[in-house]
């Protein structure tokens, strides 16, 4: 199979992790992992590497060896008995805001990945890191960027003495004036630089994102293929469904000019059409109608959001027609005083007598009912002449127009 663009963005050359062995041996990398065959094998590497390298088995141990300045970069997992990562990355940020933390970690959840990067973590690689070389390619990443922080701080507070020297110098020679504002002009040009690297930098985390859960969709896939009973290799499927619910999130975001929301309307469209080709194999001819307003969803909104319209959608594809039947399924969302209405109607055969989604047997009504708690939010079924699940959730105003 040809490489993606995705193994492209992530191929690592030799020429891009070099540093002179005499530069590498000043760098003390402090590595907490609990696995102790994983803490060897990254002890090793980079030792042999030509860095100063300390270990740490548990989160207790990494804050008695932690100190300011100590580190120039920690590797840091996540989950550890005791005191873990993200208890550890919060204190680690709490006595020295600057120094680099790679979370290099083997937890699945996209939770944890947010809340590490919230947290202050530079980065985040998935273990077992198979090609070591990519583990040198994010520090050395990490020290680049740490230099140029360093560099840039230390340049504000040289442009800040500057500029009050020179007010005070402005007092007694007018003529400086011009070249006061020459020397503003390039500060407000260093500030949006410095904003456009934090852009760049977000941009690359939710592609990261999306090329983790890429991964784990595809694991599920094969593992789908692999699996002769019916049953389990059809959760396994509707799992990665949800999977690619999520990345879909990420994916926008990393395409979107905007970082902080998404079109959640011009979501839906995808995220419906992919579901209508994912169960197409279902032997009945169904049609799609969308009419949905142009809404500006956040990411801890949108995927929750999108989960449930994902059960939803699978729902009624597997359950609402019986076979060679042709229905439709519409799709309508508007927004209006502060609050996001999301309709999702079919004409098949209704919902059983007697269902209650708040105490839904299956695990797609028991997401459907948790994840409505989550958007704090309320949603009623309605069983005439098909089936009608109407949803409302409050939203915030994200300050742009779509």
């Amino acid at each position: 199979m040809p490489p993606s663009q995705d193994d492209a963005d992530m191929a690592v050359t030799s020429e891009e992790c070099s540093l002179s062995p005499a530069s590498k041996a000043s760098f003390h990398i402090l590595c907490v992992d609990d696995e102790r065959l994983i803490l060897q094998a990254h002890q090793a590497f980079l030792s042999d590497a030509g860095y100063t390298v300390s270990i740490a088995s548990n989160g207790q141990e990494a804050m008695g060896l932690f100190s300011p300045g100590r580190f120039d970069i920690i590797l840091l997992d996540l989950r550890m008995p005791g005191m873990n990562g993200l208890e550890v990355l919060s204190a680690i940020k709490e006595r020295d805001p600057e120094v680099p933390v790679i979370v290099v970690s083997g937890t699945g959840s996209i939770q944890d990945v947010i809340e590490a990067l919230r947290l202050g973590a530079w980065d985040f690689l998935t273990k077992p890191v198979e090609d070591l070389a990519l583990l040198e390619h994010t520090i050395i990443k990490c020290l680049e960027r740490s230099r140029l922080l360093l560099e840039n701080r230390r340049y504000r507070e040289n442009l800040e003495a500057l500029v009050q020297a020179r007010t005070q110098s402005l007092q007694l020679a007018n003529q400086q004036l011009q070249a006061e504002i020459v020397e503003r002009l390039s500060a407000e040009e260093a500030l949006k630089g410095s904003l456009l690297e934090k852009e760049v930098l977000l941009k690359e985390v939710h592609h990261r994102v999306k090329n983790n859960l890429q991964i784990i969709s595809s694991l599920l896939s094969l593992q789908a293929v692999k699996t002769e009973d019916h049953a389990s290799s059809v959760a396994l499927h509707e799992s990665q469904n949800r999977v690619r619910t999520m990345a879909l999130v990420h994916e926008k975001l990393y395409r979107s000019k905007y970082l902080a929301s998404i079109d959640f309307a011009e979501y839906l469209r995808d995220l419906a059409t992919f579901l209508m080709q994912s169960y197409s194999q279902i032997d009945h001819n169904v049609s799609l109608r969308l009419n949905c307003q142009p809404l500006a969803l956040a990411v801890d909104t949108a995927i929750p959001c999108g989960l449930l319209v994902n059960e939803l959608i699978a729902n009624c594809l597997k359950h609402a027609y019986p076979p060679h039947a042709e229905g439709i399924l519409e799709i309508l969302l508007s927004q209006e005083d502060g609050m996001a209405t999301l309709t999702i109607r079919d004409n098949g055969k209704g919902l059983p007598l007697g269902i209650n989604l708040d105490d839904g047997e299956t695990l797609g009504l028991q997401l459907v009912s948790h994840l409505t708690r989550q958007l704090g939010g309320s949603i009623s079924a309605e069983s005439n002449g098909g089936t009608t699940f109407i949803l409302r959730f409050p939203v915030k105003d994200e300050n742009r127009k779509l």
